[in-house]
């Protein structure tokens, strides 16, 4: 939250390129363990 705002203030564009891309794989991440866990509750979703 701070180093992302201080980022922007300072311009500082690795920074801000680098938690954008942090936050982005992260939500990839849950979104495919979701989809997984979600899978195995519901048996009747096929992939």
């Amino acid at each position: 939250g701070n180093y992302f705002i201080n980022a922007n203030l300072n311009r500082d564009e690795p920074l801000i390129i680098g938690i954008v891309a942090f936050l982005s794989i992260v939500i990839l991440v849950f979104n495919l363990l979701v989809d997984i866990a979600y899978g195995f509750i519901d048996p009747r979703i096929r992939y």
